[in-house]
């Protein structure tokens, strides 16, 4: 049980990290719900080329799928909320990367 909260802990925050930031980075004015649904296609297609073996098409993937949907949602934001959904996005990534870091001194300790 452990095992499976922790893949899913690693496939998950970092995905939500990236869409927070396209959706920092997403333009105001124009409405582009298309790139939203392009992302959501490539970051399935990222699980179908881990399936396949194929691990750089994975990590390519699976970092440009959650930001182009974040990309593409069609929010209006103002700009201090685009700010702070930057913050959260870098803040999560950051987060997941001192995690992955305490997982892998703790396993090297026992």
């Amino acid at each position: 049980m452990l095992v499976q909260f922790l893949f899913i802990f690693i496939l998950a925050m970092p995905a939500l990290g990236l869409a927070f930031i396209g959706l920092a980075l997403s333009p105001q004015h124009h409405k582009m719900t298309w790139l939203s649904l392009w992302g959501a296609l490539v970051f399935g297609l990222s699980f179908f080329s881990l399936h396949l073996k194929y691990e750089v098409l994975f990590y390519g993937f699976y970092s440009l799928g959650p930001l182009l949907f974040g990309l593409g949602l069609p929010l209006n934001l103002t700009r201090a909320k685009r700010i702070q959904a930057g913050l959260s996005g870098l803040g999560i990534l950051i987060v997941f990367c001192l995690a992955l870091l305490a997982i892998a001194r703790m396993l090297n300790r026992i």
